[in-house]
């Protein structure tokens, strides 16, 4: 293991402790839909691990951090429609591209597998029209959607996102040219199409 890659592990679980602490739960049992002219995306996390997954806005090259994901917990991001790749990391980093069209609500999975030290994480698209491993409606992610709590930003977990900022750039750097690698049906598999929205 590379001691650029061993940093940016370190620099992640430093954020990933204090930074799901500092998350706080709405007052609201759903987001709200987005203004009008934009788009939103909520990213759900459905399972009970030790850390937290870490998702991020990548589209302009610097990752810009959406928020800290503990269990059973979801954030809701409000955008520009247009082409987005977003990014979850942990031990390691994964990808999503996605394709928002004006005024709709798109649904991500935030998938847990075991890693070397701790889980590692994949943005999983929430379909609509096709066949996915998560759809929506379906009573399956519904539930998903009761479970999990609404959850939102403090002035603290953008301060350990701020200051973990290096470590999840190595994490992007080292991690972004396997995802450019996979093929175009393996790409296809992770993008939320405009069709996907609500």
């Amino acid at each position: 293991m590379s001691k650029r890659y061993t940093v940016a592990i370190l620099y992640c679980l430093i954020g990933i402790v204090s930074g799901c602490a500092q998350m706080k739960e709405t007052s609201l049992p759903r987001a709200l839909p987005p203004p009008e002219g934009k788009s939103q995306i909520v990213f759900v996390r459905p399972d009970w691990t030790t850390n937290s997954a870490v998702v991020f806005d990548v589209t302009a090259g610097k990752p810009e951090f959406i928020g800290f994901l503990p269990g059973v917990t979801r954030v809701a991001y409000v955008t520009e429609p247009g082409e987005h790749t977003f990014m979850v990391t942990s031990e390691a980093a994964d990808f999503m591209k996605a394709e928002l069209a004006p005024n709709k609500t798109y649904y991500s999975i935030a998938y847990s597998r075991f890693g070397l030290i701790q889980e590692r994480y994949s943005l999983l698209p929430v379909c609509k029209v096709r066949s996915c491993d998560f759809t929506s409606p379906s009573k399956e992610f519904d539930v998903l959607l009761k479970e999990s709590t609404l959850v939102e930003n403090t002035e603290g977990s953008r301060a350990d996102a701020a200051d973990d900022m290096d470590g999840f750039i190595a994490l992007q750097q080292s991690y972004w040219p396997k995802w450019q690698r996979k093929s175009p049906a393996g790409k296809l598999e992770r993008t939320l199409l405009s069709e996907d929205g609500h």
